[in-house]
Parts: C-alpha cells; sequence; structure tokens
C-alpha cells in the first residue's frame, strides 16, 4: 500500500520536480554503492557519479548539456586514474542510461544527434584511455546507441499520435463545416421551392375568387366552390410560409426556377433514371390523392435524391420505389441492391443511416421541415434503403 500511494504521488508530481526526485534517489543509491565497496580514487568516485547522477535532474529540461557533462566528466576521471563509473557502479550507469534515453526521447532532432555524438565521443575517448579492447569499444557504441534510439522511437510515435490527434479535429472541423454548408444549401434551395409552391397557391387564389365573383350574383351556390377551395389552398399556403419563416433562410441572387414536380411526375423521373441504365420497379399502394404542393415536391425530391445516389455509388442496378397512400400520411420505400462491391447506394454513409452525405443531409433536411419520420440505412444484402413518413394534414401555423 506504501508503495502504491508513493507511487501516486510521483504521478502527480510535474516532471521538473519528478526528475530531481530520481536524480537524488541515483545519488544516494551511488554514494551508499560506493560507501559498500573499496574503489581506488574514492573522492574523484564519488563526485564524478554524483555529477552523473545529478545531471538526471536535467534530462529533459537539458538533455544535451546533461550528457555532455557526463561525458566530461567520465573522461576526466579515467585521466585522473579513477575507475569508469559507468562500468563498475550501477546507479552511475542507470543513469548514463535514462540520459541517453532522455536524450533521443526530448531533443529535438539536430540536438539529439549532436548529443548522440558527444556521448559516443566521450565512452570511445574513455574506453581508449584505459586501453580498451576493440571488443569493449564495441559494446561500448551498443549501448549507448540502443538507448537513444529506444527514445528516439518513442518520441517519433508521440509525435506521429499527436499529429494524428490534430487531423482528425481538423477533419472533424472540416466535416462539420461540410454538414453546416450542406444544411444551409439545401434549405435555402427548400425555401425557394416552397416560394414558388405559396405563389403558385396564392395565383389560384386570385383566379378562383375572380371566378367566386363572377357567379356571385348569378348563383350563390355554385360561388361556394370556388370559395371552400380559396380558404384551403390559403390554408395550405400560410401552413408552407410558417415552416419557411421557421428556417431564416434567405438565398438571393439565385436563379428562378420552373414549376415544381410532385409525385405525379414520377413515371418522368423514372424514365430518366432508366436511360442511365438503372432498373427501378414502381408500385403505388393506397388510394392516389392530392397533396399539398409541398408535401408532393417533397416527396418527389426524396425519390429523385435516393435513386440519384443509387447511381452514383451502386452503378446501374435493380431499385424498387413504394409509394403508400394513408388516410393521414404518404410513406416512400426506396430500395437498391447494391453493387461495385460498395455495399448500397450510399457508401459514404455508416449502417445506421447516421452518415453525412450531402444527400442524407437534404433529404433529412425536407421531411424535418414537415414533421416526418426519416431513416436510411443498409438493407439486407448489399443494398441500401430510405424510409420516408411525410403528415399530410395540414400543420397548425
Amino acid at each position: 500500500m506504501r508503495l502504491r500511494a508513493a507511487a501516486e504521488r510521483a504521478r502527480t508530481l510535474s516532471p521538473p520536480a519528478a526528475d530531481s526526485l530520481l536524480a537524488i534517489v541515483l545519488s544516494a543509491a551511488a554514494a551508499a554503492e560506493i560507501a559498500a565497496r573499496s574503489l581506488d580514487h574514492r573522492g574523484v568516485t564519488i563526485a564524478a557519479a554524483l555529477v552523473a547522477a545529478g545531471s538526471v535532474a536535467w534530462r529533459r529540461r537539458a538533455p544535451l548539456g546533461a550528457i555532455g557533462v557526463v561525458a566530461l566528466v567520465s573522461i576526466a576521471q579515467q585521466a585522473a586514474g579513477g575507475r569508469l563509473i559507468t562500468a563498475n557502479l550501477a546507479a552511475p550507469l542507470l543513469a548514463y542510461l535514462v540520459l541517453l534515453y532522455s536524450l533521443g526521447a526530448h531533443a529535438e532532432s539536430r540536438r539529439s544527434r549532436v548529443g548522440l555524438a558527444v556521448a559516443l565521443a566521450g565512452a570511445l575517448v574513455t574506453q581508449l584511455l584505459k586501453s580498451a579492447a576493440m571488443s569493449d569499444l564495441a559494446f561500448t557504441a551498443i549501448t549507448t546507441v540502443a538507448p537513444w534510439l529506444a527514445g528516439r522511437a518513442l518520441r517519433d510515435r508521440r509525435l506521429l499520435a499527436a499529429l494524428m490527434r490534430d487531423r482528425a479535429l481538423e477533419l472533424e472541423r472540416e466535416r462539420d463545416t461540410v454538414a453546416r454548408l450542406a444544411v444551409a444549401e439545401e434549405r435555402a434551395r427548400i425555401a425557394r421551392e416552397v416560394h414558388d409552391v405559396i405563389a403558385h397557391s396564392v395565383s389560384l387564389m386570385v383566379v378562383q375568387a375572380g371566378a367566386a365573383e363572377d357567379v356571385l350574383d348569378r348563383d350563390h351556390r355554385r360561388a361556394r366552390e370556388p370559395l371552400r377551395s380559396i380558404q384551403e389552398t390559403g390554408r395550405q399556403s400560410i401552413a408552407e410560409l410558417s415552416r419557411v419563416l421557421a428556417m431564416l433562410r434567405h438565398g438571393e441572387g439565385r436563379e428562378p426556377l420552373g414549376p415544381q414536380p410532385g409525385l405525379a411526375s414520377l413515371d418522368s423521373l423514372l424514365d430518366q433514371v432508366r436511360e442511365a441504365g438503372l432498373v427501378v420497379n414502381l408500385r403505388v399502394e393506397g388510394e392516389v390523392r392530392t397533396l399539398p404542393p409541398g408535401v408532393d415536391l417533397t416527396a418527389y425530391r426524396i425519390v429523385q435524391e435516393a435513386l440519384t445516389n443509387t447511381l452514383k455509388h451502386a452503378g446501374p442496378v435493380g431499385a424498387d420505389v413504394v409509394v403508400r397512400y394513408s388516410d393521414r400520411s404518404v410513406e416512400l420505400m426506396i430500395r437498391d441492391e447494391g453493387g461495385n462491391g460498395a455495399g448500397g447506394s450510399n457508401v459514404s454513409t455508416v449502417a445506421d443511416g447516421s452518415g453525412t452525405g450531402q444527400g442524407l443531409i437534404g433529404m433529412r433536411e425536407r421531411v424535418a421541415l414537415y414533421g416526418g419520420a426519416f431513416n436510411a440505412g443498409r438493407a439486407d444484402g448489399d443494398g441500401y434503403r430510405v424510409d420516408v413518413s411525410l403528415p399530410t394534414g395540414t400543420v397548425p401555423s
């Protein structure tokens, strides 16, 4: 328990404090080791050992200076007739290895290479002063380079990890930016299209009002039908306008749009994608009825976008489109068979449909505008599916 508590306290120390504590421990171990042994030139040996151990305190702040001091001390001690501390004492040897490792791990590239050259020169000069054999010189070189290489490898790995983290953050920021731009662009397009829908509805109301005025004096009953149509068209227009104003999006400088399509135009759309090579089957279920203009346009755009994604990502494969009418909603189901080994038409998305491809963003925004339900993801096998439910009742403003 005491060792664990000490380790916990050591982890809370700052790097300079931890290095100083390590230097004190190694200095005490070196002094105890020298005191327990009978060595010549004891004073010189003690001084050299303490300098070597104490240099560990600067292993991160000044690794080149620390290794240079140890190299000079080793040469000076050997020249004075003492014994090589890093060859005869464990604590100074450990301090020397720690400094070499720290030189590789904490010094920038040029200073690290200079420090290694200084350490090699100091070690080889010291060995030559004691007339060491060639095998000793080779062993000294290996033991000097090996810890430096270990520290260098750790530094490279640490730098690579930091680079990957920065890159991941940058990619995440770019993804968020692209997603926001896609949402803004799609909402602006929706606003322009709904503007055309409302303009058409208002024009229709004007025509119906004129018709009601023409027959009002002659036949009150016949005037009721255009007035009811005006009422329903106005209610739908108000709902569409409320949705657009809620988005607070403005699209200026855009080209005017032509007449907006709806589900009645699906046959023409399917003919176009069939000409591009897509084999599409359409099935309509339930009683076909007139939808609110915005819902009708949204349903058409979703089928168009889903089939476009199929052509783009899966190629000329088979696809099924199901349109199901119910009392208060219209449901769309678009499936493709996948192809080209991509596993479906939307390879940029994940299996649960939470990807950030711009096609999915556009479809999701359109459905959300009308309070509908949207789901996209992998179908059975290698295909992809898009399921949408759009309410057809009037949404209160």
